[in-house]
């Protein structure tokens, strides 16, 4: 994948937004980060000012510029005034998750999400490919791990890849973006969970009966 001349925004830094950074410097993008920390507070500094990483804050100002697509953090909420204005502007958004399933060769992808025990879940799931699929399994997502740091790094077509992601991301994500072999939705009856869940899910899988 060739983003050469790419006008790229990085909405969030932490681990995915850093873990996107380095790939997209890789294949050529220019890229803008958006973070709401000053630039003394940023630790990895260094290397986003030794790779041009155009720093900038969150100001609105910001989501009025042109850019050919923009990775977001997965805690920026898609109802956030700068995500509503960036796609106002028919600009894509797209999370960590998302490149990382674009720029990675094909693997195959589970991808867990749901109310409660997602940690759990992918935790287990990946501990029984692992054995099962010795050096050929991986865990990634909103775990602690970015995807981006799996997937880019092996791509073998035989390897599996367990993705845990927050399921208000479950909602964005389509078929060309991020198309998974098994896809796991957990659900909590719990009254609590399940308002907050339905807000942010497909209506196909949140269609149930207690």
């Amino acid at each position: 994948m060739d983003l050469s001349g790419k006008k790229v925004l990085v909405v969030g830094l932490a681990r995915s937004g850093m873990a996107a950074i380095r790939v997209l410097k890789k294949l050529g993008a220019e890229v803008t980060l958006s973070e709401s920390k000053k630039k003394d507070d940023i630790k990895e500094i260094g290397f986003l000012n030794e790779n041009n990483v155009e720093i900038v804050g969150q100001d609105m100002a910001v989501f009025e510029r042109d850019f050919d697509f923009v990775v977001k953090n997965p805690g920026v909420p898609y109802r956030s005034p700068m995500m509503q204005k960036l796609q106002e502007r028919n600009i894509p958004v797209i999370t960590e998750i998302e490149l990382a399933y674009q720029v990675a060769k094909p693997q195959h992808y589970i991808a867990i999400t749901g109310t409660n025990g997602k940690t759990t879940t992918s935790t287990l799931t990946y501990e029984i490919l692992r054995r099962a699929f010795p050096g050929k399994a991986h865990l990634c997502g909103n775990i602690g791990i970015p995807a981006m740091m799996k997937p880019y790094r092996y791509v073998h077509r035989h390897y599996r890849t367990i993705c845990r992601y927050a399921d208000r991301q479950s909602k964005r994500h389509s078929a060309k973006k991020f198309s998974h072999f098994i896809n796991l939705v957990i659900i909590i009856y719990f009254t609590q969970d399940m308002s907050a869940y339905q807000k942010h899910c497909q209506r196909d899988y949140c269609n149930y009966n207690r």
